[in-house]
This record gives C-alpha cells, structure tokens and sequence, in this order.
C-alpha cells in the first residue's frame, strides 16, 4: 500500500507516541504493583526456581516497556543471591531479548525515527552511521546505552544502523548487560 510521506510521518509519530504513552503507563503499573505488594509476592514464589526467574527478569530488562518491573524484580532477586549469578543468568536472558529486538522491533523503531526526521535528514543521518568516524562509535554507543538503564531498543538500532555483524551483536549485548545487572546488583548490595 502507498502512503504520501506525510501520512507515513504522521504514522511514524503515532507510533512513537503509543511507544511513549505504553512506558508512562508500565512505570506507573510497576509503581503500583510494587506500592501493593504484590511484587514481594512474586518474587517469593519465584525464589524456588531462582535461575529462571533471573533469565524470564533479563528477557524483559531489554525492552523499553518491563525494564522498570524487570529492574525492581532484580533489586529483589539481588538480596537472595549471589550477585555473579544474578548477573550471568540476568545477561543471558538479556542477550535473548537483545536478540528479539533486533529481530523483530529494531526495524519498526529505526523506520519511525527516520520517518520523522525529514527524509534528506534521514539519508543524512543513515549516512553519518556507515561512514567516517562514527561507523566505529555508533556500535561502542549502542554498547554503553545496551549498559545504561535506558532501553536496549536504541542501542540495538544504533547497531543494526551501523550495520554490526551478529557475531559481535551477541557478545557485546552479553557483557553489556552483564555489567549493568552486576553494578546494579552491587549498588543494591552496598545500601
């Protein structure tokens, strides 16, 4: 179907604004499901089967809609284990989410961004990321946002932009999240 580039601009804001309006509203479901209690729960029940529950947190640590519940439920999990464990199994199921995004939402977020911007912008832009200098910073920013507490959506896309092989995606998405879930872990310990 052909849309004119205004009708598709205007797509790309709605969706980037449902995107929006979904993490509003995940922050305050997280807010009030910790303010009930029912996390606490939760997580009490996960303890039996600790290694999942950490692998099932990481997978949702990714995506800019659950990282605020996935992160309570690792503040949680890091007072009940061992902090290199909460870590490793967090990472890989961080990486399998890493992965699900850049399989299946990185396109849809990258195109709503460029579609935005106006289209000689955009070509500018898509540009910028595959030559010079930050062909190789792109993927080291999309590593350090893949580390920060902001979603991996915008790293994975800075990646999938700069055109990283998958063979250095899985490694990188690994340690990156490995690193963020240790420190927090750490942080959590040191209160």
């Amino acid at each position: 179907m052909f849309f004119s580039t205004s009708k598709r601009k205007h797509v790309a804001y709605q969706n980037l604004f449902r995107d929006l309006f979904f993490i509003c509203v995940s922050i305050f479901i997280s807010l009030w499901i910790v303010r009930i209690g029912v996390l606490h729960n939760v997580v009490s029940v996960m303890s039996e089967v600790k290694l999942l529950a950490t692998f099932i947190t990481g997978f949702f640590f990714t995506m800019v809609f659950t990282i605020v519940p996935a992160t309570i439920v690792f503040v949680e999990l890091a007072h009940q284990m061992s902090h290199l464990q909460l870590a490793f199994w967090g990472a890989l199921g961080a990486m399998t989410g890493d992965l699900t995004i850049f399989f299946f939402v990185s396109d849809r977020f990258a195109k709503d961004i460029m579609e935005v911007i106006k289209i000689s912008k955009a070509k500018k832009i898509t540009h910028f990321f595959k030559k010079g200098y930050f062909r190789w910073l792109s993927p080291l920013i999309g590593a350090l946002i893949i580390a920060s507490p902001l979603p991996d959506e915008i790293g994975i896309t800075m990646m999938e932009m700069s055109k990283v092989r998958m063979a250095f995606i899985v490694p990188i998405t690994f340690c990156m999240n490995f690193l963020a879930i240790y420190i927090l872990a750490s942080l959590v310990g040191a209160m």
